[in-house]
């Protein structure tokens, strides 16, 4: 399958992801933090980290916060709205399990192609719409 031209695969997202939740919850990320967070070694999260800043995704020194680059947050937030969009029309249309939602969104958000989950969005807009214009309805009666 393609990708996008700037996607970093499916492992290096889940990195950029991790950093910005601990961006936006503690101002950087920890080496640890991610360890725990991915449920992956030290190891792996350093050299996934070497990585990311070989692309200039991420500021990294070794026993350093770790902050994403504008670069990298720009990328970062593109998977977390993926992520998000995915999540929403699996527990808002589907009625999927919240916990099982929140696993399966992060599957589909590195499989599906930008244009795929856009349809899944349009979708789900268009039903959550529907459905509160006949609650609306319902209301006026």
């Amino acid at each position: 399958m393609k990708r996008e031209k700037n996607s970093l695969g499916e492992s290096l997202e889940d990195y950029i992801e991790a950093i910005l939740l601990f961006e936006e919850e503690d101002g950087d990320a920890r080496v640890t933090k991610i360890s725990k967070k991915l449920n992956v070694s030290k190891p792996s999260v350093t050299e996934a980290l070497q990585t990311l800043k070989d692309k200039n995704i991420v500021h990294y020194n070794p026993y350093k916060p770790i902050t994403l680059t504008k670069k990298g947050k720009n990328l970062a937030i593109k998977v977390k709205e993926r992520h998000q969009k995915l999540y929403t029309f699996l527990v808002d249309v589907l009625k999927v399990e919240k916990e099982k939602a929140e696993t399966q969104a992060c599957r589909m958000e590195h499989i599906l192609e930008k244009d795929v989950i856009n349809k899944f969005c349009s979708l789900a807009e268009n039903i959550l719409k529907d459905k509160s214009n006949l609650k609306r309805e319902k209301g006026k009666k």
